[in-house]
């Protein structure tokens, strides 16, 4: 069995020179830490990666019916700007695809396609609320 560091945190993102990849620190709670590159035609995938992860251990832990906490567990909403969305096809006629297209990726993420009208629904309703102006909620 592999010796397994436990992440205490990624840090310093920083573009790479030639302007192809991201550069992060993963750092260890034991202090020992590891510069990462990842391209950004590899961001995506990663994003996805560990999406998939949280989904997976949410499957396989003894602590699934918990509550869901709102938020973020160690830091402030950290919004990440989308350059547009949109809808495709499923891997199969009960799914949708929501698309969320980012400066240098895209994420899918999929919907049940009896949720799409109910979805649809709810975000006309938010984005006439959200676009009233200054008496928005927060």
């Amino acid at each position: 069995m592999r010796d397994r560091k436990q992440l205490a945190r990624l840090a310093e993102p920083v573009v790479s020179k030639d302007g192809t990849s991201l550069w992060v620190r993963a750092e260890t709670t034991t202090g020992e830490s590891l510069d990462l590159a990842i391209p950004f035609s590899e961001l995506g995938d990663t994003v996805q990666f560990l999406v998939g992860c949280a989904e997976f251990v949410v499957q396989h832990s003894n602590q699934a019916d918990e509550p869901v906490r709102l938020g973020l567990q160690k830091h402030d909403w950290a919004p990440i700007p989308t350059r547009g969305i949109g809808l495709g096809s499923g891997r199969s006629p009960d799914e949708t695809i929501l698309m969320v297209q980012l400066a240098c990726c895209q994420l899918a993420f999929p919907i049940p396609s009896t949720d799409l009208v109910r979805l649809s629904d709810d975000f006309a309703r938010t984005a006439r609320t959200l676009s009233a102006g200054r008496g928005k909620p927060n």
